[in-house]
């Protein structure tokens, strides 16, 4: 799993987790320096999604293990989840993200995420 975040390329090294269950896959990856990104996403076939009111997705990053956090979910921030392959036991695909931040968690601004990809076994 890889992706940019304002423009600085990362990539999960330190932890990479995905599930399938009950149609919907949860991916999160974890760099070096504790930063994390996730997203959640009904997922029964390769297509995309976009994260809206309507949709049932939706993309975070996490600074540090438990410090502020950024999100796209409903009506916060945007994105688009994309899944180009979906086996029982294997996912891939690509996203992207405009987050906004959890002002409860300490985080301020907006963090963007482009050429985010992920090819993963659960």
């Amino acid at each position: 799993m890889s992706a940019r975040i304002d423009g600085s390329n990362w990539t999960a090294s330190a932890a990479l987790a995905a599930t399938l269950t009950n149609g919907i896959l949860a991916v999160a990856g974890v760099d070096g320096s504790l930063r994390t990104i996730g997203f959640a996403v009904t997922a029964t076939a390769p297509g995309t999604v976009t994260i809206g009111p309507t949709s049932a997705a939706s993309g975070t990053l996490t600074e540090g293990s438990a410090g502020p956090t950024w999100q796209a979910v409903a009506n916060l921030g945007s994105g688009t989840i994309t899944i180009t392959s979906l086996t029982a036991t294997t996912a891939s695909g690509s996203f992207s993200f405009n987050l906004v931040a959890n002002a409860a968690s300490g985080a301020t601004g907006s963090k963007i995420i482009t050429n985010g990809s992920f090819d993963l076994r659960f």
